[in-house]
């Protein structure tokens, strides 16, 4: 956990210095613990480890979807966060 913990907020310290829109950054950031929270919910409830690529990134087009306009960079910040997301969850699991 203290990993996780860590990896988190260097992440975000890295997505707020760095040149990147703040949209951007707001995207990835959401991706990245929306799937680390949904990752953990299925794994409480021993689902199958596809359900949260599946919810966050259903959210993540389905969002854009509903904006006004279609934003590719949007969406590749959304996957960039469930990517990570995902090796969080990754370095989580083979730490215990």
């Amino acid at each position: 956990m203290k990993l996780t913990i860590i990896i988190i907020i260097t992440l975000l310290a890295v997505s707020l210095s760095a040149e990147i829109q703040p949209d951007k950054a707001v995207h990835f950031s959401g991706c990245v613990a929306g799937y680390i929270l949904a990752d953990c919910i299925s794994e409480w409830l021993n689902l199958p480890p596809y359900i949260p690529f599946l919810f966050i990134g259903s959210l993540a087009i389905g969002k854009e979807l509903n904006d006004p306009f279609f934003n590719w960079k949007d969406v590749y910040a959304d996957g960039a966060g469930i990517f990570v997301g995902f090796g969080i969850r990754f370095c989580d699991r083979r730490q215990r």
